[in-house]
């Protein structure tokens, strides 16, 4: 037989897993995968950072394609 100290630790223990299991699946079910609203400008900002790197790059200008592809990474970064 188990004392009594020893049943409250596993009652508290299973409800705390209960609880912690519960918040991993409002968390998990929060989630989206798709594109929000809020997004759609710096998407499109990461795009054109990446074009103007291209067109650096085209150019031979090996400074300010990395100044943009650094812009571009920084914007996904925050965004994402």
């Amino acid at each position: 037989m188990s004392s009594y100290f020893e049943q409250k630790a596993k009652k508290s223990k299973k409800n705390t897993f209960l609880k912690s299991f519960r918040n991993l699946k409002l968390v998990t079910s929060a989630r989206k995968d798709h594109m929000n609203v809020k997004q759609i400008f710096p998407a499109i900002l990461i795009g054109l950072d990446i074009g103007a790197a291209i067109v650096c790059l085209c150019c031979g200008d090996v400074k300010h394609a990395i100044y943009w592809f650094a812009a571009a990474t920084l914007t996904a970064t925050v965004t994402f």
